[in-house]
């Protein structure tokens, strides 16, 4: 998760920095880059926030049910999980990506 924060501040500074120099060129660069830029900060965000959870029910999984917790997170059942969740978010991801314009700057 860091290293696409790091990218999306280290493109920002850039942007902000070709902005002062180029003002023109760099409001061209900005109204391309930001829908993409923010779409990635987003999904980051999101995914960080499910990272969480996740770890959250499987450390509930193991205070609850020690006995079961093997039989509930083996290799198939999260090889399961995981294909299906890559699914789903791939579906709603390819919704939001095509919602996109490119405003040309003024």
């Amino acid at each position: 998760m860091f290293p696409i924060r790091n990218s999306i501040a280290r493109i920002t500074i850039t942007l902000h920095r070709w902005m002062q120099v180029n003002p023109d060129a760099g409001q061209s660069m900005y109204a391309h880059l930001y829908p993409y830029a923010h779409f990635v900060f987003n999904a980051a965000v999101c995914v960080s926030a499910w990272l969480v959870v996740s770890l959250a029910v499987e450390r509930y999984l193991l205070v609850c049910w020690p006995t079961r917790t093997r039989s509930l997170t083996s290799a198939a059942t999260s090889s399961r999980s995981v294909s299906i969740s890559v699914r789903k978010l791939k579906t709603m991801t390819q919704i939001f990506v095509f919602g996109f314009k490119v405003v040309k700057a003024i």
